[in-house]
């Protein structure tokens, strides 16, 4: 893949070395050691090669934190290897990697901005890192990868629990959803890869969502991925529930059907006609 080209550089006569600028699409590479590497030739390459330990620490972390939070409704098993791909960036509008119908894929990008924006002493030398949240919980720039980095994880534990397709892949952007604080995600919430643009989507998530504060507390932290919390009791029933419930819709999609009905006859279809023109932009 080309991301763009640029010119070498000095980095000062005195320090006898040159430099080069990425490009921004790289910028989650900041704080990283890259290996670089000489393929030499008649047409030689030179490869930046980065270490990407903290970010596989990231994604160690929130298996087990979902396997913790699932457990009353099934266990997960270990890490799932050999159910997904794992690529360097995130995908675009056109080439999504995290549809219903393709494998679920790990974004790198995503665990490193992440480790950016929550990971006391960011990259992390161990697998037991510290997490601290800020004063505004989760800052913005972080929202949009924590989803990104939770869904296709959510994804494969929800296949282990039973799930399948479709189903799967929605129960995948639920907890994903529940990573964040509720009511801050819905203006991610389009962007994300995969993400029902359609009410269909919506309505498993409002669902959701709701059960959640009923369950937790209408204060309760959200979803604690990264790290236990002191709502971890609840969160697990929460879960449980909510995996009962798609198992029953995965067992008696007519009833899911009449649920999301009964759902979007409540919704103003003022609100309908913006979530149409937001799907089409």
């Amino acid at each position: 893949m080309h991301i763009g080209a640029r010119r070498v550089r000095s980095a000062g006569k005195a320090s006898g070395s040159i430099e080069i600028t990425l490009p921004p699409e790289l910028t989650p590479l900041e704080g990283v050691v890259c290996n670089i590497l000489l393929r030499d030739g008649a047409r030689p390459e030179i490869v930046l090669k980065p270490e990407l330990t903290p970010a596989a620490y990231i994604f160690a972390r929130v298996w087990n934190r979902l396997r913790v939070l699932v457990s009353e409704a099934g266990d997960i098993g270990e890490f799932p290897v050999p159910d997904v791909d794992v690529c360097l960036l995130p995908p675009t509008a056109t080439s999504p990697t995290n549809g219903a119908g393709v494998r679920p894929t790990l974004v790198y990008s995503y665990a490193l901005l992440v480790g950016q924006g929550l990971v006391v002493n960011w990259p992390a030398a161990t697998a037991e890192f510290r997490v601290q949240y800020t004063a505004e919980g989760i800052p913005d720039t972080v929202r949009k990868p924590l989803v990104g980095l939770v869904q296709p994880l959510a994804r494969v534990a929800g296949a282990r629990l039973g799930l399948v397709g479709e189903v799967a892949n929605t129960f995948g952007h639920v907890v994903a959803l529940l990573a964040l604080p509720i009511g801050q995600d819905a203006a991610n919430a389009d962007v994300i890869d995969g993400l029902p643009m359609t009410a269909d989507g919506r309505f498993e998530i409002s669902w959701s969502q709701q059960l959640w504060l009923e369950t937790c507390g209408h204060d309760a932290l959200p979803l604690g991925v990264l790290t236990s919390q002191a709502n971890d009791g609840a969160a697990r029933l929460a879960m449980q529930r909510i995996v009962s419930q798609f198992r029953a819709w995965q067992e008696f999609p007519e009833r899911r059907q009449s649920a999301r009905i009964e759902w979007l006859v409540q919704i103003p279809d003022w609100f309908l006609d913006v979530s149409r023109l937001g799907s089409t932009q």
